[in-house]
């Protein structure tokens, strides 16, 4: 696609420097000195080496498509102790570990208002998303012939 902008018809990249190079002689308003135009040849010319860098490129990859996918079928061993070392310190200190978002358990919680202390509590239905959508769903099914909405 780079090569197809860089020359005509659709040389995109060469028409969006003839859109900002000068088209006549002005002076530089740093160095006062008269700067000439840029033409429209100047820039299909100065494209031309890089038009060739790029085809010399497709044609490498063309020939020797090993280039492109040569690293691909190396196995890559991961140490995960080291992983989580990194990223634990990476993690801003004011992280709960012992919060339910992290290991889903809430071990470490307070016992729920009413709840007997070293005794799991369950979630309230509220705040138990999946209950709650089991609930809505139930509520929503509609009731088929000959069966009541009780189940009986």
């Amino acid at each position: 696609m780079q090569t197809s902008f860089m020359h005509p018809p659709f040389g995109f990249a060469l028409f969006f420097l003839r859109s900002v190079a000068p088209a006549k002689a002005y002076v530089d308003k740093v160095t006062k000195k008269m700067t000439e135009p840029v033409t429209t040849m100047q820039i299909y010319a100065g494209a031309i080496p890089f038009l060739l860098i790029q085809l010399l490129m497709v044609a490498l990859i063309i020939i020797f498509p090993g280039i492109v996918s040569s690293g691909l079928d190396k196995k890559v061993e991961y140490d995960l102790d080291k992983v989580r070392q990194e990223m634990e310190a990476s993690m801003p200190e004011a992280i709960d570990f012992n919060d339910p978002m992290f290991n889903g358990d809430g071990a470490n919680q307070p016992p729920a208002p009413g709840a007997t202390p070293g005794e799991p509590s369950a979630p309230a239905s509220e705040d138990d998303a999946l209950k709650a959508l089991q609930d809505q769903l139930q509520r929503e099914q509609p009731a088929t012939p000959g069966e009541s909405k009780s189940g009986s």
